[in-house]
Order: C-alpha cells, then sequence, then structure tokens
C-alpha cells in the first residue's frame, strides 16, 4: 500500500467498549499512532496511562502481552511474517494534553528533556516515531494551557531538535517525525508551512471540528469538503471547509507532506432539525462516556440511520450526509462523503488520509470505503 493511511488508537479506548489494539482494521493500515503521551510539568515525555500502556493482560496476534504498547508491536510483527509493513508512532500532547507544550519548548533546557526523554520512550518501546500534537501553539487550545506569543518558533526549535537527536540515536533506522496540525484560520493560518516541512515526514491535517455543538447558533457540518454559501450567509466562515485549509498548505508545502484527517464521528445538535438553524445544546453524545454532541459512528449507523424517526440529508456543496429528526440536526461522514474525500485528496496528490479515531468506527466501513476509493482513482491515472 503506497499511500499513507494512518490511524489514531486513543488508550482510554479499552474502557467501556473493551476495544483492544486487535480489533484494529490493521491491515487496512500503513501506520498507528497511540495517543496519548503527554508532557509534564517536569518537560518529560510521560504516559498518562501506565495500566493500559504497560500492564495490561490482553491477546493480540495469537501471544498474551502486557499492554497496549507490547500488543501493538505483536501485531507490527504478524503484519511483517505478511509482508505487510506497519509503522508505530507514539502521539504526544493532544486536546486535553497540551498544557506544558509552550512553557517547556521555550527553554533550552526544556526543550532538552522532552527530547531526552522522548528518545529514551522510543527505546523502550521500539516504536517507529514520534507524532506531536500540540494543542495549539498561541491560541485556541485549552484555557487552562501555557502560551507564548513566540510558540511557532519555539516549535520549529523542538521539531530540528527531535529530528536531530532521533537521527543520531537511531544513525541504522529512519524514525518518523510527524505533526498533527488544527486547521482554525487563527492556527494554521499563521503556521510557519514551509519550515515545518523541511523538518517533518508527515503533516496530518486534522480536517474536521470546522462546527460543533460548542456553537449552538449554528447547526452545521463537521468536516465540509467545500464551502456552502447557504453556510456563509448564515454565519459561518468561508474558511471553515476542508478544502480551504488544504489549499493553504499546498500554497508553500509538497503535497506528499500533507495527510487529509477523516473523522470516524459526526456532530449533533438538540432544539432543531434545519441546516444552519439555532440550536439549543449539543445531541446527547455516544456511550459510555461522551460528551453532549459527538456521536461515534458504530452509534449512528447502528441507533440512527436504521430509524425511521431519521431522515437523511445531501449537502451537494459540501459533499456531505446529514440527518435530521426527533428535534435533532447530525453532521457525519458517510461511505459516500468519504469516498469523495479519498478521491480529493488523491487527485492533489497528496501523502494519504489519517482517522481520528480507531473506536469511533471498529467494523471498518469508512476505512474501506477510503482505502478502495483511493486505490480506484489511482488505478485510473495509471
Amino acid at each position: 500500500m503506497s499511500v499513507r493511511v494512518v490511524q489514531y488508537y486513543a488508550q482510554w479506548a479499552i474502557y467501556g467498549r473493551q476495544y483492544y489494539p486487535r480489533d484494529m482494521k490493521i491491515d487496512q493500515l500503513t501506520h498507528v499512532n497511540y495517543a496519548f503521551f503527554e508532557i509534564n510539568s517536569a518537560c518529560q515525555v510521560a504516559s498518562i496511562d501506565e495500566y493500559a500502556d504497560y500492564q495490561l493482560l490482553q491477546e493480540a496476534a495469537g501471544q498474551s502481552v502486557h499492554g497496549n504498547l507490547a500488543a501493538f508491536r505483536a501485531l507490527r510483527q504478524q503484519q511483517a511474517m505478511r509482508g505487510k509493513e506497519l509503522k508505530l508512532d507514539i502521539s504526544v500532547g493532544g486536546w486535553t494534553r497540551s498544557t506544558h507544550f509552550s512553557g517547556c519548548a521555550k527553554t533550552a533546557g526544556g526543550r532538552a528533556t522532552i527530547v531526552q526523554t522522548a528518545i529514551t520512550l522510543l527505546e523502550r518501546t521500539g516504536f517507529d516515531g514520534i507524532d506531536v500534537d500540540w494543542e495549539y501553539p498561541e491560541c485556541c487550545g485549552l484555557a487552562t494551557n501555557e502560551v507564548d506569543q513566540d510558540d511557532w518558533s519555539h516549535y520549529l526549535l523542538l521539531l530540528r531538535a527531535l529530528r536531530e537527536a532521533m537521527d543520531a540515536a537511531f544513525p541504522d533506522t529512519h524514525k518518523e517525525l510527524s505533526i498533527a496540525m488544527g486547521m482554525s484560520p487563527r492556527v494554521t493560518g499563521v503556521a510557519p508551512k514551509a519550515e515545518l516541512s523541511a523538518i517533518l515526514d508527515a503533516i496530518n491535517l486534522m480536517t474536521y471540528d470546522f462546527n460543533g455543538a460548542w456553537d449552538t447558533s449554528l447547526a452545521a457540518h463537521n468536516a465540509p469538503l467545500f464551502s456552502d454559501p447557504a453556510y456563509e450567509a448564515a454565519g459561518g466562515s468561508a474558511a471553515f471547509n476542508v478544502d480551504y485549509g488544504v489549499q493553504e498548505w499546498l500554497n508553500e508545502v509538497s503535497a506528499s507532506k500533507l495527510v487529509l484527517g477523516l473523522a470516524g464521528y459526526g456532530r449533533g445538535w438538540a432544539g432543531t432539525e434545519q441546516e444552519y438553524g439555532a440550536g439549543t445544546g449539543g445531541h446527547p453524545g455516544s456511550p459510555p462516556w461522551y460528551e453532549n454532541g459527538l456521536l461515534s459512528f458504530w452509534d449512528i449507523a447502528k441507533n440512527y440511520l436504521p430509524s425511521s424517526k431519521y431522515q437523511r440529508h445531501w449537502n451537494p456543496m459540501s459533499n456531505v450526509p446529514y440527518l435530521t429528526g426527533e428535534g435533532q440536526f447530525i453532521s457525519y461522514d458517510d461511505e459516500i462523503s468519504i469516498a469523495i474525500k479519498a478521491r480529493y485528496a488523491e487527485r492533489l496528490g497528496l501523502g494519504g488520509m489519517m482517522w481520528w479515531e480507531a473506536s469511533e468506527e471498529p467494523e471498518g466501513v469508512l476505512l474501506k470505503a477510503a482505502n478502495e476509493a483511493w486505490a480506484l482513482a489511482a488505478s485510473r491515472r495509471k
């Protein structure tokens, strides 16, 4: 499989749903990004769940192992025996674990500690690379995050130091370095794109979460491919769509470095069935613990698509489906919209596709649709 197909696996997925590494559709992937490790207050790259990472007894590839990290190594070995290569990357940060990025990256000592502990982690786990998910430099993350006006400069210094240290520590094996990139204009609009590209193997574009129930005034689409004039007329931003963000990066970065983000979940509003209407809050989230307004694709496929209480619609401008019923509006992706996005990415020459998150779509229906659409589009170019 020449196209990069990345899927994030969050270690908390084992709780509630009992979703283990062995349950992933590994044969459909080239990369697994294991999420998340954190940078703690001492600037160390540290586990946030030692039990899940190193101790949980489970089965993978026909053997008993302790911890998710060992399970993924077993699955990687199994793939290698089948003649397939699977890369395993440690993902650091994320929405809830980016608190200390800024404070640690701003000093030489902080950066050195991050780098040293990242190298130690790679040596301990035997993983193939580091994926940095700082959400976000300078702005737009959790209110508790440390921020600095020079975060982007410090980010570049940190990534260069990581690259140099990885090359020095593993001279015979290239360890990959990637980042996850937010698509808000306040983030991607000011990111030093060319400088980042020169350092990184790949840039995972988080081309989703453009709209959600954090804004009840506008029930709109989670990941519209293109902008809809009706959305803009209702007060939405012309920048809040997949194509806008991708084109911003293509202006400065080779397409082969860019990986299109795809969502295995939807966003929902209560209090309206009108596209671009005003809701009253978030649609009840998927069990067992999700926030209001966030619905996993497995939940949508099982409980909403078959229900006579909900009607499916299609937005031909943004190329996405949505559901209405029971006083609710649900934006999501299905096999049709995902295939369109995969063909879009292949046509632009992007490096591949990235998914958040494995347990959202355990049957791999969307994953399969994306891979097949990409392969078919690529074959027609030959």
